[in-house]
């Protein structure tokens, strides 16, 4: 008998990185990713998000110098990461399956 897991469902590609480094920036918000995220992508069924890093482009990294951009915004989604408890970041694809 062949036992299957239930499909995982991943937003492979969005821009939320972008909108909550924004925020922090700009309005000094904090777990933006618990607050405003985590209700939509709950309702979607959403399962994990791909984190996006850097860009060969200022829009990506929100900065002129695009190494300190990238290395801002990974600052910001750990920061995220500790104010925002229902989210993991996820090294594997086991550690993808082990935080559904």
């Amino acid at each position: 008998m062949t036992t299957y897991r239930p499909p995982l469902v991943g937003n492979v590609h969005c821009d939320y990185h972008l909108e909550f480094s924004k925020m922090r920036e700009e309005n000094d918000e904090r777990a933006t990713l618990e607050r405003h995220y985590l209700p939509k992508l709950e309702a979607g069924g959403v399962d994990f998000e791909f984190y996006t890093v850097g860009g060969d482009h200022r829009h990506f990294t929100r900065h002129d110098d695009l190494t300190e951009g990238t290395l801002r915004m990974l600052d910001h989604i750990w920061a995220e990461m500790e104010e925002s408890p229902h989210f993991k970041i996820a090294l594997s694809a086991d550690d993808v399956l082990r935080a559904k």
